[in-house]
């Protein structure tokens, strides 16, 4: 049980966060580095959540594994009435932060973050793609805090 309200405190914060960087400070400070650390605080909302979510239903602990824990909770996201796309969008949050992290080269273009593997595979996060992302995930947590409490 306190595992379980701790994930979904700390799902919370980070959440919360994210939103306040981008809406307040990004405008402010005008630096797409601020980027990188909202994507960041993003994925470690989603990744408390789902692991509430996961201690909530009595699911296997993944071993924090983030794919094989969208998985488990994806099995029961029916049984709540909560899209498929959320698990599409977890994903997507997922490999961005994968590619991130494995990047070989970061760097600012034109108010983007920019991020490239050694094959000069870019990865692009602009500043409307990541409000985008914060109320995807805003919708996906208000969603789950309502079958969770």
């Amino acid at each position: 049980m306190q595992k379980f309200l701790e994930n979904k405190t700390e799902a919370i914060r980070r959440i919360k966060i994210a939103d306040h960087l981008i809406t307040m400070t990004y405008p402010i400070v005008q630096d797409p580095k601020l980027l990188k650390v909202i994507l960041n605080n993003l994925y470690q909302a989603l990744e408390n959540a789902l692991q509430a979510f996961n201690t909530f239903e009595r699911l296997p602990q993944s071993h924090n594994n983030f794919e094989i824990l969208v998985n488990n909770c994806k099995k029961r996201f029916q049984k709540y009435n909560i899209s498929e796309s959320y698990t599409e969008f977890l994903l997507e949050i997922h490999n961005l932060i994968v590619k991130r992290q494995s990047a070989d080269v970061e760097f600012i273009r034109k108010e983007k973050f920019v991020f490239s593997s050694k094959d000069y595979n870019l990865n692009i996060v602009t500043k409307s793609q990541m409000k985008n992302y914060i109320i995807k995930g805003k919708l996906f947590l208000k969603q789950l805090l309502r079958v969770i409490k």
